[in-house]
């Protein structure tokens, strides 16, 4: 039925979700022109047509049932969206979760072949550092110690299970292409996106996946995707080589991209409501000159930006300056410099004590709450 959502987070259902909004967008009645009626209408006819069956709808008057059914499809074309929207997000999530799951248990396997790695490297290196053993017999005396076979090994190994990644996200999402192409072609026939300038690099891309799937002749070529999509921690993978693109990690990145720019409200849906165009329902033009000096004035607000940027500018400013001088004596914050880069590093503080009064407070909730909150009553 329209009216179920989807219930489940898995790519199936995403494209069940999706097929839904294809559905209802198929009875063409989103250009129907309905803002004269209400919103305060518009939501009782919603309502009544979301609780009541089907039977009691088909014998309503003719013009009552046109009129609810027409609300209830524009509206119901929203919300599909938002569904759907809604499953990407938790499906992502979930391909995150699962991945890097995975991607520790592999980690902990192949953990002793690292280690024996490292330990004949950390040989070879005490071997080079001594200061003993003069320049020109270094290699001589590592090739004493150990064989040349063993340390090419030993850096292989290395080089193949040493992370270099800050973030794991793009590891544990690399493995889930075949997952997201059950729902990737519907979702961009079905799905039109919007957004604001900082978003066009991802819309970018998002059209160009768009164009390599519907074929076609000139098929676009990968090596032609747009690169501003693809952040730091995602390059050495989508372009592992000098012009050549993994489509699937390249593929993988922009729908991580999009999940992050649909929670921060930078892409949006023209049908949509949670996912709708923030700045929808701001005024324009003469509206917003109409009552422009009534907001600045009940705001205690300057028209005009100027003034406005400079009270942000000192006030940044003085943050900054606190921030600097509270650094010194910051035990829990490091300034690093890591290839050239400044590098801030906090680190976890010590957990304080419960006090008495605390402990006899956790006493007087219910016993099963108790343990998430305060497991020592």
């Amino acid at each position: 039925m329209l009216r179920t959502p989807p219930t489940r987070v898995s790519a199936p259902a995403l494209s069940d979700a999706l097929a839904r909004i294809e559905q209802v967008r198929a009875l063409d009645i989103a250009s129907v022109d309905l803002a004269d009626v209400p919103d305060a209408r518009k939501g009782v006819l919603v309502r009544h047509a979301q609780t009541v069956r089907v039977q009691v709808i088909a014998r309503m008057a003719a013009e009552r049932r046109q009129a609810t059914l027409l609300v209830f499809l524009q509206h119901l074309e929203r919300t599909a969206t938002d569904d759907a929207l809604a499953v990407f997000d938790a499906l992502m999530g979930k391909l995150a979760t699962t991945g890097e799951a995975r991607r520790k248990v592999d980690r902990l396997r192949t953990l002793r072949d690292l280690d024996h790695a490292a330990l004949l490297l950390r040989a070879v290196a005490s071997i080079v550092m001594d200061s003993e053993i003069p320049a020109q017999g270094i290699r001589e005396a590592v090739r004493t110690c150990v064989s040349e076979l063993d340390v090419q090994d030993a850096m292989a190994t290395v080089a193949l299970l040493a992370s270099e990644d800050d973030d794991p996200a793009p590891e544990a999402l690399l493995g889930s292409y075949t997952t997201v192409r059950k729902f990737l072609p519907r979702m961009l026939h079905s799905i039109t996106f919007e957004g604001t300038p900082s978003a066009k690099p991802l819309l970018d891309a998002w059209a160009f996946l768009g164009r390599i799937e519907q074929g076609g002749r000139p098929k676009p070529r990968w090596a032609d995707a747009p690169r501003m999509v693809v952040t730091r921690t995602w390059e050495r993978r989508v372009f592992p080589r000098s012009g050549e693109v993994n489509h699937q990690a390249y593929t993988l990145c922009v729908l991580e991209r999009l999940q992050h720019a649909l929670r921060r409200r930078e892409v949006f849906v023209t049908l949509s409501v949670a996912h709708a165009d923030p700045r929808a329902e701001l005024l324009q033009g003469d509206a917003w000159l109409t009552a422009r000096d009534d907001v600045v004035r009940a705001l205690n607000r300057s028209a005009e930006p100027g003034p406005e940027l400079e009270r942000l500018r000192a006030e940044l400013d003085i943050a900054y300056r606190a921030v600097a001088q509270g650094l010194p004596g910051n035990e829990s914050l490091q300034l690093t410099t890591q290839d050239g880069h400044t590098r801030l590093t906090l680190t976890t503080s010590d957990p304080l004590e419960d006090t008495a009064s605390l402990n006899g407070c956790g006493r007087r909730w219910p016993p099963a709450y108790r343990p998430s909150i305060w497991p020592n009553c």
